[in-house]
């Protein structure tokens, strides 16, 4: 076979191959695609003020570097919030170290949550959480940009 006549079937199968490869890898990518959108699952207000809420105390980091010294946690809980919750359950599940621990600080507001605000009222559920008037607004805010964003992929991934 001439040198030519190889390079020339080389290259024939180099570019099938190519082919063939970027259509499975397009192929992938579409079925990847496919199960994102299967997987969308809007999240309620409720859990949206929580995460406005988490983001605004620690920004989602169990220890954050800027604490008051008494609050700990991704929500920034207070020794006071522990024992209210405590006092709800009827029991002492919780101690001031599970402060720390994500899914335990979640459980505690939501404890303190569905006792206080049973509606599951959005600015109630903030001002539970913090008295504070410029931490309200501040909440409001970062719920009102998570709320347009997941109306952004709920449109879109319909």
């Amino acid at each position: 076979m001439k040198t030519i006549d190889r390079i020339s079937f080389f290259l024939c199968i180099f570019l099938i191959i190519y082919s063939i490869w970027k259509t499975f890898d397009y192929t992938i990518l579409e079925i990847q695609s496919i199960e994102i959108e299967k997987q969308f699952v809007p999240l309620t207000d409720f859990e949206l003020i929580e995460l406005a809420i988490i983001w605004q105390e620690s920004k989602g980091n169990p220890n954050p570097k800027y604490s008051d010294g008494e609050s700990e946690g991704i929500l920034q809980i207070t020794p006071i919030y522990v024992k209210e919750a405590n006092r709800i359950l009827g029991k002492s599940k919780y101690s001031l170290h599970d402060r720390r621990n994500p899914l335990k600080s979640h459980e505690m507001f939501l404890v303190v949550q569905n006792y206080h605000n049973p509606k599951k009222d959005v600015k109630k559920a903030v001002i539970l959480h913090n008295k504070g008037k410029r931490y309200f607004d501040e909440v409001m805010d970062r719920y009102n940009c998570l709320k347009f964003h997941q109306e952004i992929l709920t449109f879109k991934y319909k």
